[in-house]
C-alpha cells in the first residue's frame, strides 16, 4: 500500500520498506504511468467549471508543495492558457525497447528502428 505520507507521484519506497501497490506498477513504467494519470486527472479537476476561478488559489497551493525553480509569479502568467488548455489532447508516448541490468545499472535499450 502507499502511504499517503510519502507521496504517490514518483514515489519509489517509504521509510518502512513499502512500495505501490501492484495496481499502480511497482517498477519505473508502473511510475511513470502513475504520474502520467496524476497530471491528467490534476488537470479534469482543475478544469471543472465550479474550480475555473480557484485556479489562482490551486496554483498557490501547488506552488508550497513543490520544489521547483519556476517562480510563481511566472506560473500565473499561464492562467489563461489553462482555462483554453483541452486535457484530451495530452499524449505521452515511450520508446520501444527493453530495461537490462548492466553492470549493476539498469539501462533502457531502445529498439534500433
Amino acid at each position: 500500500m502507499v502511504n499517503k505520507q510519502n507521496g504517490l507521484v514518483r514515489f519509489r519506497q517509504s521509510n518502512y520498506g513499502t512500495t505501490y501497490d501492484r495496481e499502480y506498477g511497482a517498477d519505473d513504467y508502473g511510475r511513470m504511468r502513475t504520474g502520467r494519470d496524476f497530471i491528467i486527472a490534476t488537470m479534469k479537476q482543475t478544469l471543472k467549471p465550479e474550480n475555473i476561478f480557484k485556479i489562482k488559489s490551486i496554483l498557490e497551493i501547488m506552488h508550497s508543495n513543490i520544489t521547483t525553480n519556476v517562480s510563481l509569479n511566472i506560473a500565473k502568467d499561464y492562467i489563461p492558457y489553462i482555462v483554453k488548455f483541452d486535457q484530451e489532447n495530452i499524449q505521452s508516448e515511450q520508446l520501444p525497447g527493453e530495461s537490462e541490468l548492466h553492470n549493476g545499472v539498469w539501462l533502457f535499450i531502445h529498439e534500433k528502428e
